[in-house]
């Protein structure tokens, strides 16, 4: 956000007000083994914070935006029982109106979608041509990779099968065992090597439909297969899936603004679900 060119310290005068909220590290700090209280007392922190604001009763937070690294569906907990999974950050009537980056988008209209962060952060467009003639160079010995464990707890879930098919490829699959207590996979080295010598790298979903690996693979110029029954620089030459992400946030604002302008309700729509966004199968289904 520091890298935006965009940026003004007079709130009068800004199209969108960015929320300074690690919701991410908060939901991390909170995983499993705490009640709902406990992880949503963050949250409702936030939002008491907030509508002290005069900047929030301008607009009633329609204007408002926050950044999470996290799937939107962390934030979006539908009910107040205690095993439900995730915060209800996004169902408090306070920031329901507001609008969120996300790693994974939702079926909401006021959630984006950003990628998952990577480890290679250029600085200028030549470093961005550079990598790209490295990975276009690259011998790639493999013909598939999978870097990853087994999901026996998913009864569907096919990545015990692909594990079993790579082991018995030989020298055609090359398999990163990511399984728990396995150090492989914390070191970016070891999965971009991988990634750098395959031709094709299997994708089957991780905790939702997506994976960081999917990302991973697309920066090392392998081609990332996907199973599903459904098919902080600045940067003169190339324009970044986060800054297309504010963009979009920015035109939705404009819009009710003008709204507001001609008398319409801007409520009507602004933070609806969509259901129409997601009509893959429910996760589990045949993957």
């Amino acid at each position: 956000m520091e890298k935006c060119e965009c940026l003004t310290n007079d709130s009068s005068t800004a199209s969108a007000i960015f929320v300074p909220f690690y919701a991410g590290l908060d939901m991390s700090m909170y995983l499993w083994g705490f009640n709902i209280s406990v992880r949503d007392s963050v949250s409702l922190s936030l939002v008491k914070w907030l509508v002290e604001k005069h900047e929030w009763k301008r607009m009633w937070s329609r204007d408002h935006f926050l950044v999470a690294g996290r799937i939107a569906k962390d934030f979006r907990r539908q009910t107040d029982n205690e095993s439900d999974w995730g915060r209800k950050l996004r169902f408090l009537p306070e920031s329901k109106n507001m609008s969120m980056l996300s790693i994974e988008s939702s079926s909401w209209n006021n959630d984006y979608a950003i990628p998952y962060p990577t480890c290679f952060h250029p600085s200028n467009d030549g470093e961005i041509f550079h990598w790209q003639d490295r990975v276009r160079r690259q011998k790639r010995r493999y013909l598939f990779s999978f870097a990853g464990a087994p999901r026996p707890e998913y009864q569907n879930s096919i990545r015990g099968k692909i594990i079993d098919q790579c082991l018995a490829s030989k020298n055609q699959c090359k398999l990163l065992d990511c399984n728990y207590g396995v150090t492989n996979c914390d070191n970016p080295v070891n999965v971009m090597r991988v990634f750098q010598r395959s031709i094709f790298c299997l994708q089957p979903p991780g905790d939702s439909y997506t994976r960081r690996s999917i990302f991973d693979s697309i920066l090392a110029g392998c081609i990332p297969v996907f199973f599903h029954p459904d098919p902080r620089s600045r940067l003169q030459t190339h324009e970044d899936a986060f800054d297309l992400a504010i963009k979009g946030i920015l035109e939705r604002i404009e819009s009710v603004r003008i709204m507001i302008r001609e008398g319409k309700d801007p409520s009507l729509g602004f933070a609806d679900g969509d259901d129409y966004k997601y009509t893959f199968s429910p996760y589990g289904d045949g993957i």
